[in-house]
């Protein structure tokens, strides 16, 4: 199915989750630094898992780096 990922179309499994996306993108590592927002709405980490995605879903991911 297709979905937008920080504004870049992607195709993933009909049956993905959030957390199956992170671990693609090779972020499931990194989720102490990771927020997700799914249409507009900020998705828990605790839910990352359970949270399937549909077809033309639009989602933001924003990992935090240091630096000064």
């Amino acid at each position: 199915m297709d979905i937008t990922v920080n504004g870049e179309p992607r195709t993933v499994a009909e049956t993905a989750s959030v957390a199956e996306l992170l671990e693609a993108l090779r972020l499931a590592q990194l989720e102490a630094g990771v927020a997700v927002c799914l249409n507009g709405e900020v998705v828990r980490r605790a839910d990352w898992a359970s949270t399937r995605l549909q077809p033309r879903d639009e989602l933001e991911i924003v990992q935090a780096t240091q630096g000064g």
